[in-house]
């Protein structure tokens, strides 16, 4: 996927997306300068896509609380 240029500010360091249309989402707040959240597309039981977290090497605390389990 071709993703525009400087897709990036204070915090989004890089978004990557994989041919399996995983998204890595490389955090560039200063604390947590690096960290990553990875993505996961799925289609639920309604056949509606969806995105499922995968931790990454962001602390769970620091998560969106849509990837909290």
């Amino acid at each position: 996927i071709n993703l525009p240029m400087g897709l990036s500010n204070d915090v989004v360091e890089s978004v990557v997306v994989s041919d399996e249309g995983f998204v890595l989402h490389t955090t560039g707040q200063p604390a947590l300068e690096g960290q990553t959240i990875i993505y996961q597309p799925y289609i639920d039981e309604d056949s509606q896509l969806r995105w499922r977290c995968n931790v990454g090497t962001l602390k769970e605390n620091y998560l969106p609380l849509s990837c909290h389990n």
